[in-house]
């Protein structure tokens, strides 16, 4: 089972997505880069975004909101740190082996 969350290929896919998502405008430049921090260390300060993300408040605001509306984020309160969310509508583009079959993943 080790090999159902593959760490290094979930990072790949989800970078991938979310450029392709930046690519047509759907969210916000440097997304990425809040992803990426939250992938290395399990949680980000909303704090840190203006710096991570070397904006104003106030786009920094904007970009969490853009990332918490198609689901990638979350945050037990408005204050609490970002984490990083698996929203289903991309469960099978995150992690395509989930959805495998017990033969597929023994192979």
């Amino acid at each position: 089972m080790s090999g159902l969350m593959q760490p290094r290929k979930l990072r790949e896919r989800m970078l991938t997505w979310i450029e392709e998502e930046i690519r047509v405008g759907a969210l916000p430049p440097r997304s990425e880069a809040v992803l990426t921090a939250i992938l290395s260390r399990g949680e980000l300060d909303r704090a840190e975004l203006v710096t991570l993300l070397r904006t104003s408040d106030n786009a920094a605001r904007r970009s969490a909101a853009a990332l918490f509306k198609v689901g990638i984020l979350q945050s037990e309160t408005s204050y609490s740190p970002l984490r990083l969310a698996f929203p289903i509508g991309l469960a099978m583009q995150l992690l395509p082996e989930a959805f495998l079959s017990q033969d597929q993943i023994l192979r």
